[in-house]
């Protein structure tokens, strides 16, 4: 009795171990292949600055530089349609507004999405968010190595977030800036640079057990406690 629920047991382990490594691998991109697309900030409707640099952080905080036509991946990278090992990445895209004279009272920012640019093994959609960029001084953005780079760009206040599927592949993505985002840019004219970094849901948390593998869970903490009545019964 007590070998035959060790085995189970031990099954299961097993069973879960391969699921939870295929879901921390498995792709889940926006702007994936995004080194030619056009990244944008439309203001007040009439108004377009393209980013004079943009590039991202992977969750180790190693960056790929700062150039104008940089890849702008958001999420996790994977072998499946990826060709990646399951890294994590924040954008971000910077914008010289030194010319803009007025008040911003509306913007958007305007993200090629390529053909291949959206892709999620685990759903449907991927909910994409920009935030602000507190901690990090705008020089060190794509030269400076560092996680904290890395979380900054994914975190503090969000200044707006969209919804992309697969539709949006070959096009735009679009992210109308909030409140906070339009005050941001309104201060930022008298500094003259506006940079916002970028992220999935994935870029923030951990990697999240599928249902399968709570189930799995499950049936291995009740093989354990089978044990443990097992054992009282024959002491």
């Amino acid at each position: 009795m007590r070998l035959s629920l060790r085995t189970s047991l031990l099954s299961v382990a097993l069973l879960a171990a391969p699921v939870a490594q295929a879901r921390a691998q498995a792709t889940q991109t926006v702007f994936s292949y995004s080194g030619s697309g056009n990244t944008i900030l439309l203001v007040n409707g009439t108004t377009s600055f393209s980013s004079f640099v943009r590039g991202w952080y992977d969750q180790a905080g190693n960056p790929n530089g700062a150039g104008a036509s940089n890849n702008y991946i958001a999420g996790r990278c994977g072998p499946v349609a990826c060709s990646g090992n399951g890294n994590i990445y924040n954008n971000w895209f910077a914008f010289d507004l030194s010319n803009f004279s007025g008040t911003v009272t509306s913007a958007q920012l305007l993200l090629d999405n390529g053909s291949n640019g959206f892709f999620n093994e685990l759903g449907s959609s991927l909910n994409y968010s920009v935030f602000d960029i507190v901690g990090t001084a705008f020089s060190a953005l794509g030269t400076s190595i560092g996680v904290g780079i890395y979380n900054d760009l994914g975190t503090g206040v969000m200044f707006g977030t969209t919804n992309v599927t697969a539709a949006d592949n070959g096009g735009v993505v679009t992210v109308n800036l909030n409140a906070a985002g339009l005050a941001s840019l309104n201060n930022a004219r008298q500094r003259g640079v506006w940079a916002v970094g970028g992220s999935t849901a994935l870029g923030n948390s951990n990697v999240v057990p599928e249902p399968s593998t709570y189930a799995l869970m499950a049936a291995g903490l009740a093989a354990m406690l089978a044990v443990g009545r097992a054992r009282r019964r024959m002491s």
